[in-house]
């Protein structure tokens, strides 16, 4: 997606963001794409692509306190 279109992003949004994740690039990039997005947050977690499977626990608390 370009920085327009994330612009238009019209809910809020999580981004979890795994610190040793090599498959999505430069984490500054992505931080810096992702800063478009309105209504943004941002965490990052000590894990890889596959965080969701190294550490279950945080992400999902992570997730349900997103909405709450």
């Amino acid at each position: 997606m370009t920085p327009e279109e994330l612009q238009q992003v019209g809910v809020p949004t999580l981004l979890l963001i795994g610190t040793n994740d090599s498959l999505m690039g430069e984490l500054g990039a992505v931080r810096e794409l992702a800063s478009n997005v309105p209504d943004l947050t941002i965490i990052e977690i000590e894990a890889g692509h596959l965080m969701g499977m190294e550490k279950p626990e945080e992400v999902n608390q992570l997730v349900l306190n997103f909405f709450e």
